[in-house]
């Protein structure tokens, strides 16, 4: 195959805008959301979690990132981070329910289990 003359220049202008777009903080945002939701698919709630915390550095009030990361959590066992990224994702987004309906079992699981274990019945 003949490598035309000129044709490092066309490969190089046409790789530009994709470089800008990865040095525009939303474009990036939206890669690792997308990256950490992929993640998520497949049951890599560690590497969604990351990806989703990378999303939050270039910007802390991405709803769809908290809720997302406060899920990974919850599949993870830890309720603690979960519990402030679902109060977070509601401080942004009131009316979400199913964040408020997430963060409200998550509530009363930790109370049920702290009941229990007041008793001595469990844990």
């Amino acid at each position: 195959m003949a490598i035309e003359a000129g044709s490092e220049f066309n490969l190089l202008h046409n790789c530009r805008p994709c470089y800008g777009c990865f040095l525009n903080p939303k474009v990036r945002e939206q890669k690792y959301f997308e990256s950490g939701k992929r993640y998520f698919d497949k049951g890599e709630f560690d590497k969604a979690a990351l990806q989703f915390s990378n999303a939050l550095k270039i910007d802390p009030n991405f709803a769809d990132a908290h809720f997302e990361l406060g899920e990974s959590y919850l599949h993870l066992r830890q309720a603690d981070r979960a519990y402030q990224e679902l109060s977070r994702t509601v401080e942004l987004r009131p009316n979400d329910s199913k964040a408020r309906i997430d963060l409200a079992n998550l509530l009363i699981l930790s109370e049920i289990s702290r009941t229990l274990r007041s008793r001595r019945i469990c844990c």
